[in-house]
């Protein structure tokens, strides 16, 4: 879960939102799940679950009054902020130094390059 937290908060800092408790369906109910993310451009936010049974990650929003390109948008940088941040705390542990070498935002989401160096 600590490397969850680490990337959502990145996705979160990226796109000028915050984390909470759930996300809100149009009719301002509150659906409570393990952590929720809103932004500017998905003000209801979106929220995050894992499927007990398989243990797959479950995003939720409501799609109603939703800019659902925006949600998909999230829902794909979480996803590559999640796995950079596990490959590289695996990295650390292994005894590497690790650092991103490069960052970069294109029409098709972000882009980005580490190295780890053994020593």
């Amino acid at each position: 879960m600590m490397i969850m937290m680490m990337a959502l908060e990145k996705v979160a800092a990226e796109h000028g939102g915050s984390l909470s408790s759930g996300y809100f369906d149009c009719r301002g109910k509150l659906h409570k799940t393990i952590v929720g993310i809103s932004t500017p451009k998905l003000v209801n936010g979106l929220g995050i679950d894992v499927d007990p049974q398989d243990g797959s990650v479950i995003f939720r929003y409501d799609r109603q009054n939703s800019d659902s390109g925006h949600a998909e948008q999230l829902c794909r940088d979480i996803s590559r902020a999640y796995a950079v941040t596990a490959v590289m705390q695996a990295q650390k542990r292994l005894g590497y130094r690790v650092h991103v070498l490069e960052e970069k935002k294109d029409s098709s989401g972000r882009r980005v390059v580490t190295r780890a160096v053994k020593v």
